[in-house]
Protein backbone atom coordinates (compact mmCIF):
# COMPACT_ATOMS: atom_id res chain seq x y z
CA UNK A 1 0.00 0.00 0.00
CA UNK A 2 1.26 4.14 -0.27
CA UNK A 3 3.07 4.98 2.68
CA UNK A 4 3.47 8.88 3.08
CA UNK A 5 6.19 10.09 4.19
CA UNK A 6 5.80 13.23 6.37
CA UNK A 7 7.89 16.04 6.49
CA UNK A 8 7.12 18.73 9.42
CA UNK A 9 8.89 21.53 11.05
CA UNK A 10 8.95 22.53 15.00
CA UNK A 11 8.91 26.28 14.85
CA UNK A 12 10.92 28.23 17.60
CA UNK A 13 10.33 31.78 18.57
CA UNK A 14 13.32 33.54 20.44
CA UNK A 15 13.39 37.04 21.99
CA UNK A 16 15.46 38.31 24.63
CA UNK A 17 17.05 34.54 25.13
CA UNK A 18 13.51 32.91 25.63
CA UNK A 19 11.86 30.19 23.90
CA UNK A 20 8.53 28.51 23.02
CA UNK A 21 8.07 25.55 20.75
CA UNK A 22 5.01 24.35 19.52
CA UNK A 23 3.90 20.46 18.94
CA UNK A 24 2.12 19.43 16.29
CA UNK A 25 -0.55 17.31 18.24
CA UNK A 26 -2.54 15.28 15.10
CA UNK A 27 1.85 14.41 13.52
CA UNK A 28 2.31 12.93 17.48
CA UNK A 29 -0.66 11.03 17.69
CA UNK A 30 0.74 9.38 13.82
CA UNK A 31 3.82 8.50 15.44
CA UNK A 32 2.74 7.42 18.84
CA UNK A 33 -0.02 4.91 16.73
CA UNK A 34 2.68 2.61 15.49
CA UNK A 35 0.73 2.72 12.09
CA UNK A 36 3.46 4.25 10.29
CA UNK A 37 5.36 1.12 8.59
CA UNK A 38 3.12 -1.33 10.05
CA UNK A 39 0.88 -3.72 7.43
CA UNK A 40 -1.15 -5.87 9.77
CA UNK A 41 -4.94 -6.18 10.15
CA UNK A 42 -4.25 -3.10 13.23
CA UNK A 43 -2.91 -0.71 10.94
CA UNK A 44 -4.53 -1.66 7.29
CA UNK A 45 -7.93 -1.79 5.90
CA UNK A 46 -11.22 0.54 5.97
CA UNK A 47 -11.30 3.20 8.52
CA UNK A 48 -14.23 4.11 10.89
CA UNK A 49 -17.43 5.67 9.71
CA UNK A 50 -20.47 7.50 11.53
CA UNK A 51 -23.58 6.52 10.97
CA UNK A 52 -24.07 8.72 7.71
CA UNK A 53 -21.17 6.96 5.87
CA UNK A 54 -18.69 9.71 6.61
CA UNK A 55 -14.55 8.64 7.26
CA UNK A 56 -14.77 9.75 11.52
CA UNK A 57 -11.97 11.62 12.60
CA UNK A 58 -11.25 11.37 16.65
CA UNK A 59 -10.04 13.80 19.02
CA UNK A 60 -6.63 13.86 17.15
CA UNK A 61 -8.20 15.04 14.21
CA UNK A 62 -7.17 11.75 12.36
CA UNK A 63 -8.95 8.86 10.84
CA UNK A 64 -8.91 5.34 12.66
CA UNK A 65 -9.01 1.66 12.15
CA UNK A 66 -11.96 0.34 11.97
CA UNK A 67 -10.92 -2.51 13.46
CA UNK A 68 -8.38 -1.72 15.99
CA UNK A 69 -9.34 1.96 16.35
CA UNK A 70 -5.86 3.16 16.15
CA UNK A 71 -5.33 6.48 14.19
CA UNK A 72 -4.02 6.62 10.95
CA UNK A 73 -2.37 8.48 8.12
CA UNK A 74 -4.28 6.62 5.11
CA UNK A 75 -8.05 4.72 4.64
CA UNK A 76 -7.66 1.60 2.13
CA UNK A 77 -11.36 2.10 0.75
CA UNK A 78 -13.10 1.10 -2.43
CA UNK A 79 -12.38 3.95 -5.30
CA UNK A 80 -15.06 4.85 -7.51
CA UNK A 81 -13.48 4.81 -10.56
CA UNK A 82 -10.00 3.34 -11.41
CA UNK A 83 -8.77 3.55 -14.68
CA UNK A 84 -5.96 1.29 -16.53
CA UNK A 85 -4.47 0.96 -20.23
CA UNK A 86 -3.34 -2.76 -21.04
CA UNK A 87 -0.90 -3.54 -23.51
CA UNK A 88 -0.53 -7.09 -23.16
CA UNK A 89 -3.03 -9.93 -21.17
CA UNK A 90 -2.60 -13.29 -21.20
CA UNK A 91 -2.52 -17.47 -19.82
CA UNK A 92 0.37 -19.30 -19.18
CA UNK A 93 0.66 -23.08 -18.06
CA UNK A 94 4.42 -22.28 -16.79
CA UNK A 95 5.64 -19.25 -14.81
CA UNK A 96 6.21 -16.95 -16.91
CA UNK A 97 8.81 -14.56 -14.59
CA UNK A 98 11.97 -16.38 -15.41
CA UNK A 99 14.64 -17.54 -12.76
CA UNK A 100 16.95 -14.74 -13.74
CA UNK A 101 13.87 -12.25 -13.74
CA UNK A 102 14.91 -10.66 -17.23
CA UNK A 103 12.51 -11.80 -19.49
CA UNK A 104 8.15 -11.39 -19.96
CA UNK A 105 6.06 -14.28 -20.84
CA UNK A 106 6.92 -16.12 -24.12
CA UNK A 107 6.79 -19.95 -23.66
CA UNK A 108 3.46 -21.60 -22.61
CA UNK A 109 1.09 -18.85 -23.11
CA UNK A 110 -1.65 -17.93 -24.71
CA UNK A 111 -2.25 -14.31 -25.42
CA UNK A 112 -5.46 -12.61 -25.43
CA UNK A 113 -4.06 -9.20 -25.76
CA UNK A 114 -1.53 -7.61 -27.42
CA UNK A 115 -2.22 -3.69 -28.52
CA UNK A 116 1.01 -1.69 -28.99
CA UNK A 117 -1.11 1.56 -28.23
CA UNK A 118 -2.64 0.34 -25.56
CA UNK A 119 -6.17 -0.22 -24.62
CA UNK A 120 -8.10 1.99 -21.83
CA UNK A 121 -10.41 0.48 -19.58
CA UNK A 122 -12.73 2.15 -16.77
CA UNK A 123 -14.23 0.32 -13.89
CA UNK A 124 -16.86 2.07 -11.41
CA UNK A 125 -17.88 1.16 -8.08
CA UNK A 126 -21.54 0.39 -8.31
CA UNK A 127 -24.12 -0.97 -5.78
CA UNK A 128 -24.19 -3.94 -8.07
CA UNK A 129 -20.34 -4.68 -7.99
CA UNK A 130 -17.77 -3.37 -10.38
CA UNK A 131 -18.58 -3.07 -13.74
CA UNK A 132 -16.52 -1.98 -17.13
CA UNK A 133 -17.03 0.65 -19.41
CA UNK A 134 -16.06 -1.68 -22.09
CA UNK A 135 -15.05 -5.19 -22.67
CA UNK A 136 -11.23 -5.74 -22.59
CA UNK A 137 -11.15 -8.38 -25.04
CA UNK A 138 -12.93 -8.08 -28.14
CA UNK A 139 -11.82 -10.37 -30.13
CA UNK A 140 -12.50 -14.54 -30.17
CA UNK A 141 -10.34 -16.69 -27.99
CA UNK A 142 -8.80 -19.71 -28.80
CA UNK A 143 -7.47 -21.41 -26.19
CA UNK A 144 -5.16 -24.83 -26.46
CA UNK A 145 -6.88 -27.19 -24.07
CA UNK A 146 -5.14 -27.91 -20.71
CA UNK A 147 -4.06 -26.55 -17.37
CA UNK A 148 -3.49 -22.52 -17.06
CA UNK A 149 -1.52 -21.79 -13.78
CA UNK A 150 -0.65 -18.27 -14.41
CA UNK A 151 -2.28 -14.84 -16.48
CA UNK A 152 -0.38 -11.83 -16.75
CA UNK A 153 -1.11 -8.42 -17.62
CA UNK A 154 1.24 -5.53 -18.82
CA UNK A 155 -0.44 -2.05 -18.15
CA UNK A 156 0.38 1.43 -18.01
CA UNK A 157 2.20 2.38 -14.76
CA UNK A 158 0.15 5.22 -14.60
CA UNK A 159 -2.89 4.71 -12.93
CA UNK A 160 -5.33 6.98 -12.60
CA UNK A 161 -8.65 7.33 -9.97
CA UNK A 162 -11.14 9.24 -9.22
CA UNK A 163 -13.33 9.22 -5.86
CA UNK A 164 -14.97 11.26 -3.37
CA UNK A 165 -14.71 10.82 0.30
CA UNK A 166 -16.37 12.70 3.15
CA UNK A 167 -15.49 13.30 6.72
CA UNK A 168 -17.10 14.06 10.22
CA UNK A 169 -15.13 17.41 10.25
CA UNK A 170 -13.56 19.81 7.91
CA UNK A 171 -10.14 18.30 5.90
CA UNK A 172 -7.86 20.52 3.70
CA UNK A 173 -7.12 20.10 0.23
CA UNK A 174 -5.51 21.86 -2.46
CA UNK A 175 -6.54 25.15 -3.89
CA UNK A 176 -5.02 26.65 -7.16
CA UNK A 177 -4.44 30.05 -5.20
CA UNK A 178 -2.31 28.62 -3.23
CA UNK A 179 -3.73 28.65 -0.34
CA UNK A 180 -5.54 25.66 0.83
CA UNK A 181 -9.09 24.14 0.27
CA UNK A 182 -11.16 22.93 2.88
CA UNK A 183 -14.38 21.19 3.36
CA UNK A 184 -16.25 17.71 4.81
CA UNK A 185 -16.03 16.43 0.89
CA UNK A 186 -12.65 16.08 -0.48
CA UNK A 187 -12.57 14.58 -4.21
CA UNK A 188 -9.74 13.83 -6.77
CA UNK A 189 -7.92 16.68 -9.37
CA UNK A 190 -5.94 15.92 -12.04
CA UNK A 191 -2.63 16.51 -10.13
CA UNK A 192 -0.21 13.79 -10.49
CA UNK A 193 1.45 12.48 -7.15
CA UNK A 194 3.92 9.10 -7.14
CA UNK A 195 4.14 5.74 -4.97
CA UNK A 196 7.11 7.03 -3.25
CA UNK A 197 6.54 10.34 -3.65
CA UNK A 198 9.04 11.14 -5.67
CA UNK A 199 9.31 14.81 -6.96
CA UNK A 200 11.84 14.80 -9.68
CA UNK A 201 11.22 15.24 -13.37
CA UNK A 202 9.51 12.18 -14.40
CA UNK A 203 7.88 11.92 -17.97
CA UNK A 204 8.57 15.34 -18.45
CA UNK A 205 6.60 16.20 -15.57
CA UNK A 206 8.09 18.59 -12.93
CA UNK A 207 7.93 18.36 -9.51
CA UNK A 208 5.20 15.66 -9.98
CA UNK A 209 4.34 15.24 -6.26
CA UNK A 210 3.80 17.78 -3.81
CA UNK A 211 6.06 20.79 -3.67
CA UNK A 212 8.36 22.97 -1.65
CA UNK A 213 4.97 25.02 -0.75
CA UNK A 214 2.87 22.00 0.53
CA UNK A 215 0.34 22.75 -1.78
CA UNK A 216 0.82 22.27 -5.76
CA UNK A 217 0.73 18.46 -5.92
CA UNK A 218 -1.99 17.52 -3.24
CA UNK A 219 -4.25 15.00 -4.97
CA UNK A 220 -7.66 16.10 -3.34
CA UNK A 221 -9.74 19.50 -3.41
CA UNK A 222 -12.11 19.98 -0.50
CA UNK A 223 -15.29 21.86 0.27
CA UNK A 224 -18.83 21.12 0.16
CA UNK A 225 -20.28 17.68 -0.69
CA UNK A 226 -22.53 19.55 -3.27
CA UNK A 227 -19.67 21.34 -4.65
CA UNK A 228 -17.88 17.94 -5.42
CA UNK A 229 -17.28 17.82 -8.76
CA UNK A 230 -14.15 14.70 -9.16
CA UNK A 231 -11.53 14.06 -11.75
CA UNK A 232 -9.03 11.53 -13.18
CA UNK A 233 -5.69 11.82 -10.62
CA UNK A 234 -2.76 9.93 -11.69
CA UNK A 235 -0.73 8.00 -9.69
CA UNK A 236 2.81 7.04 -10.97
CA UNK A 237 4.09 3.53 -9.76
CA UNK A 238 7.72 4.77 -10.14
CA UNK A 239 9.47 2.82 -8.15
CA UNK A 240 8.33 -1.01 -6.22
CA UNK A 241 10.86 -0.43 -3.39
CA UNK A 242 8.63 0.62 -0.53
CA UNK A 243 11.02 2.95 1.36
CA UNK A 244 13.33 4.05 -0.60
CA UNK A 245 15.34 6.83 0.53
CA UNK A 246 13.89 10.38 -0.43
CA UNK A 247 16.34 13.01 0.43
CA UNK A 248 17.57 13.68 -2.48
CA UNK A 249 18.73 12.30 -6.37
CA UNK A 250 21.50 10.16 -5.50
CA UNK A 251 19.33 8.89 -2.57
CA UNK A 252 16.27 8.08 -5.01
CA UNK A 253 17.96 6.37 -7.41
CA UNK A 254 20.44 3.71 -4.75
CA UNK A 255 17.37 2.64 -3.38
CA UNK A 256 15.23 2.27 -6.36
CA UNK A 257 14.31 -1.06 -7.95
CA UNK A 258 12.17 -2.86 -10.64
CA UNK A 259 10.27 -5.62 -8.18
CA UNK A 260 7.80 -5.59 -5.53
CA UNK A 261 8.93 -8.98 -3.94
CA UNK A 262 11.26 -11.67 -4.48
CA UNK A 263 8.33 -14.25 -4.64
CA UNK A 264 4.33 -14.12 -5.24
CA UNK A 265 2.61 -13.11 -2.03
CA UNK A 266 -1.07 -11.90 -1.51
CA UNK A 267 -2.73 -8.80 -1.40
CA UNK A 268 -6.12 -7.27 -0.76
CA UNK A 269 -5.57 -8.03 2.90
CA UNK A 270 -5.38 -11.59 2.17
CA UNK A 271 -8.96 -12.13 1.18
CA UNK A 272 -8.23 -14.11 -2.21
CA UNK A 273 -6.05 -17.18 -2.61
CA UNK A 274 -4.26 -16.12 -5.70
CA UNK A 275 -0.97 -14.53 -5.04
CA UNK A 276 0.55 -11.88 -7.54
CA UNK A 277 3.58 -10.03 -8.43
CA UNK A 278 5.16 -7.32 -10.37
CA UNK A 279 8.06 -4.89 -11.86
CA UNK A 280 8.28 -2.26 -13.38
CA UNK A 281 9.02 -2.12 -17.87
CA UNK A 282 10.18 -0.02 -20.31
CA UNK A 283 8.03 1.16 -22.76
CA UNK A 284 8.54 -0.99 -25.16
CA UNK A 285 6.25 -3.14 -23.14
CA UNK A 286 9.07 -6.30 -22.42
CA UNK A 287 12.66 -4.92 -21.11
CA UNK A 288 13.09 -4.14 -17.17
CA UNK A 289 13.17 -1.00 -16.18
CA UNK A 290 16.14 0.10 -14.99
CA UNK A 291 15.50 3.16 -12.78
CA UNK A 292 12.65 6.39 -12.66
CA UNK A 293 13.50 7.71 -15.86
CA UNK A 294 12.47 4.61 -18.41
CA UNK A 295 9.46 2.82 -16.13
CA UNK A 296 6.67 3.00 -17.88
CA UNK A 297 4.18 -0.12 -17.63
CA UNK A 298 3.47 -3.14 -14.72
CA UNK A 299 4.04 -6.65 -15.47
CA UNK A 300 1.46 -8.26 -13.19
CA UNK A 301 1.63 -12.13 -13.10
CA UNK A 302 -0.94 -13.40 -11.11
CA UNK A 303 -0.39 -17.44 -9.75
CA UNK A 304 -4.25 -19.10 -9.87
CA UNK A 305 -4.73 -21.15 -6.21
CA UNK A 306 -6.16 -23.80 -8.30
CA UNK A 307 -5.43 -24.04 -12.32
CA UNK A 308 -8.06 -22.80 -14.56
CA UNK A 309 -8.96 -25.57 -16.39
CA UNK A 310 -9.92 -25.24 -20.55
CA UNK A 311 -11.25 -28.32 -22.44
CA UNK A 312 -12.78 -28.53 -25.89
CA UNK A 313 -16.42 -28.12 -24.05
CA UNK A 314 -14.99 -25.04 -22.55
CA UNK A 315 -17.50 -22.19 -24.05
CA UNK A 316 -17.07 -19.27 -21.91
CA UNK A 317 -14.15 -17.61 -20.22
CA UNK A 318 -14.21 -14.46 -18.15
CA UNK A 319 -12.15 -11.76 -16.34
CA UNK A 320 -13.63 -9.76 -13.38
CA UNK A 321 -12.23 -7.53 -10.96
CA UNK A 322 -12.38 -6.69 -7.45
CA UNK A 323 -11.48 -2.75 -6.32
CA UNK A 324 -11.58 -3.86 -2.45
CA UNK A 325 -9.06 -1.43 -0.75
CA UNK A 326 -7.36 -0.16 -4.11
CA UNK A 327 -7.43 3.14 -3.35
CA UNK A 328 -5.16 4.72 -0.18
CA UNK A 329 -6.73 7.49 1.48
CA UNK A 330 -3.48 9.36 2.75
CA UNK A 331 -3.36 11.74 5.00
CA UNK A 332 -1.12 14.49 6.30
CA UNK A 333 -0.76 17.36 9.22
CA UNK A 334 -0.29 20.86 8.48
CA UNK A 335 2.01 21.01 10.70
CA UNK A 336 -0.06 23.67 12.81
CA UNK A 337 -0.37 23.15 16.85
CA UNK A 338 -4.02 22.02 16.30
CA UNK A 339 -3.14 19.74 13.61
CA UNK A 340 -5.77 20.08 11.09
CA UNK A 341 -5.94 17.21 8.87
CA UNK A 342 -4.61 17.40 4.48
CA UNK A 343 -5.99 14.85 2.46
CA UNK A 344 -2.89 14.81 0.41
CA UNK A 345 -3.57 12.68 -2.47
CA UNK A 346 -5.07 8.91 -3.61
CA UNK A 347 -2.27 6.13 -3.96
CA UNK A 348 -3.37 3.69 -6.37
CA UNK A 349 -2.94 -0.34 -4.42
CA UNK A 350 -3.13 -3.14 -6.13
CA UNK A 351 -6.33 -4.74 -7.40
CA UNK A 352 -7.84 -8.11 -8.20
CA UNK A 353 -8.39 -9.86 -11.64
CA UNK A 354 -10.53 -13.21 -11.09
CA UNK A 355 -10.54 -15.74 -14.09
CA UNK A 356 -13.42 -17.58 -14.98
CA UNK A 357 -13.87 -20.44 -17.83
CA UNK A 358 -16.96 -23.11 -18.03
Amino acid sequence: MTKLKLFFCTILFAMFFQSASYADDLEDAFDASGCRNDMSANCSGVCTRNGDGAILLNSDGGPTDADSGKIRDNCNETPDFYRLTFFKAGLCKLNPISAGRATNPVDQCYQMLNTPTGRQLTLQNTAAGVITDKPLIADPMRFEPGEYRYAYAVISNALQIKHTETYSAAVEGYAASGDRSSGVACWTNTNVTTYNNDTQTIRGLDSVNFGDDGNAGIGNTCGALADAAPQFGTELIENMHDNHDSGGVGGINSQWRAWDSTSFQSFNDGSFSDLSMAKLLQSDNFTTATGLANAYRIFYVVQFSEPLVITEDTTQFEMSFNLSGSVSVDFASDGSSDGQLIAVKNGADPFQVIFTAR
